[in-house]
């Protein structure tokens, strides 16, 4: 199909050759577009949680590799904030189990020199247990930072809302 040299000029031409074209290809792609809708995978809140466990384990190796090992030290001050970052959202029991998760990621890393301790299963129950303990830290700390944050307004909002029974507006 050819166009008129007046239609390209002004950009018309272009928009509805455009137009054209995607009307022409449509019907071809249509099967390739359901082949991959197929295989696209549904987000469910199950896979989204595991998507955060997986980020908050992350996160907690992202704080250990700031430690001397491998100094990068750059990863101290971004880690906690993506540890904060992936319990945003939920509840306070789930921002503790994100946190803990992080938290147990980043001491299983960086207590590894307890199993070069000669007895093997004492060194290995102990880094295990001492890792699970102070896990519970940044756990507790990530509810601390959900119990004490800021609301949003719309939250506030509609909670003041079923609190005020009374018509009259309220100037402060």
């Amino acid at each position: 199909m050819a166009w008129s040299g007046q239609g390209m000029r002004t950009g018309i031409g272009k928009g509805l050759a455009a137009l054209h074209l995607r009307a022409r290809l449509l019907p071809c792609l249509r099967p390739q577009f359901r082949q991959a809708r197929r295989r696209l995978k549904v987000l469910t809140p199950q896979r989204a949680l595991w998507i955060r466990f997986t980020l908050a384990i992350a996160a907690g190796l992202c704080l250990s590799a700031s430690f001397p090992k491998l100094s990068l030290a750059g990863l101290a001050w971004i880690a906690p904030g993506f540890i904060l970052f992936v319990a945003l959202g939920h509840g306070g029991a789930q921002a503790f189990r994100l946190g803990c998760a992080a938290g147990l990621a980043h001491e299983l890393v960086t207590l590894h020199w307890l199993l070069f301790i000669p007895y093997p299963v004492g060194a290995v129950m102990g880094w295990l247990a001492l890792s699970a303990y102070l896990a519970l830290w940044p756990g507790l700390w990530v509810w601390l930072c959900w119990k004490f944050s800021p609301k949003p307004p719309a939250a506030k909002a509609s909670r003041e809302a079923s609190t005020n029974h009374d018509s009259t507006i309220q100037p402060f």
